[in-house]
């Protein structure tokens, strides 16, 4: 499998010079494990007006024991990558995260469609390990 890197440039008035990498294969991130692969597809990736950029991740670890390699929605801003959601964790009302890809498509490329919006709140969709899909809201950073 190829692995992919996500880059954004943050100001366009000189985009040759700022072309940065906001995840790279091999990358350790947050919450533990390395990036295999970063969401590719249009529209699970998303910027907004603060420079933030949400995106998902397929990981080399499988920390939960379910079986399944790890992923999770991370959120970037400015050089620091914090984790929204990660396999594992448990969501109210809804259950424990297992992979950020429908069942369908397997867990080989994350497809979550994280969103950010300009207060840096996170919209993606998450399988559960009872096999349910949810569309998911994560509150902005404190």
């Amino acid at each position: 499998m190829r692995a992919f890197a996500a880059f954004v440039c943050v100001l366009p008035s000189i985009a040759a010079a700022c072309i940065v990498p906001v995840v790279r294969p091999g990358d350790a991130m947050p919450g533990g494990g390395r990036v295999v692969t970063a969401a590719l597809q249009p529209g699970n990736f998303t910027i907004n007006e603060r420079e933030q950029v949400a995106f998902s991740a397929r990981l080399d670890e499988d920390a939960d024991g379910d079986g399944v390699a790890d992923g999770g929605v991370y959120l970037w801003d400015g050089g620091t990558i914090r984790v929204v959601a990660r396999s594992g964790d448990i969501a109210e009302d809804v259950g424990i995260l297992q992979q950020f890809s429908p069942v369908l498509f397997g867990n080989d490329r994350p497809f979550s469609g994280a969103v950010v919006n300009d207060d840096g709140e996170v919209l993606f969709s998450a399988t559960t390990r009872a096999g349910d899909q949810f569309l998911l809201e994560a509150p902005r950073p404190r």
